[in-house]
């Protein structure tokens, strides 16, 4: 998914590109990475801003902050607003639903400022609408200046998170393994 701006203005503008992606949110969960856990002695330094907004609620029981991954559910019973953001280093984020896993990839650009106090991954829900956003590094646009930024998805099938973050991290390493296979020729 290619996302591009042209400015028209007479003038320069500063914006992010925003790619959001609207989710049948019914009984799935979005799945961002957390950085590495790494322990006190080797690494002493913050890794990654969390971005929380007035209506987020940490105690929602559909969020779950974990070692591995920071999870946002669905519930069509629960109406209320919930979002969080992050700076995601990995590039990717995912929403699992029935036995299906998507994943949306986009580029982390090291040094460069991302809106929303350093996001480059949100995630949103309101019972069973739930969003993907991605968000490119805020540019200055000259006049008739152009900027994209690509997003990369793909969908797999068969997907069984099971029911703990170990089951879930090992469920990706599978689908990104096969993701980073070439493909298949066919004839042989």
């Amino acid at each position: 998914m290619r996302h591009r701006i042209r400015n028209r203005n007479l003038w320069a503008v500063e914006l992010a590109l925003w790619g959001l992606t609207i989710m049948n949110g019914a009984g799935g969960e979005a799945i961002m990475p957390q950085e590495p856990y790494r322990s006190w002695g080797s690494h002493v330094l913050p890794a990654r801003p969390l971005v929380l907004w007035h209506y987020t609620d940490l105690t929602d029981a559909r969020l779950t902050l974990g070692r591995k991954f920071i999870r946002l559910r669905t519930d069509p019973l629960n109406d209320e607003q919930q979002k969080i953001g992050l700076m995601n280093k990995q590039g990717w984020a995912a929403y699992a639903r029935a036995a299906s896993l998507f994943v949306k990839r986009f580029p982390f650009e090291e040094g460069a400022t991302y809106p929303d106090y350093g996001c480059n991954v949100e995630c949103f829900t309101a019972g069973s609408f739930i969003e993907i956003e991605s968000l490119s590094p805020l540019r200055r646009l000259e006049p008739e200046e152009t900027v994209e930024h690509v997003e990369r998805w793909t969908l797999f099938p068969n997907f069984d998170a099971g029911a703990t973050e170990d089951s879930l991290a090992a469920a990706l390493d599978v689908v990104f393994a096969v993701e980073s296979e070439p493909p298949a020729v066919a004839g042989g």
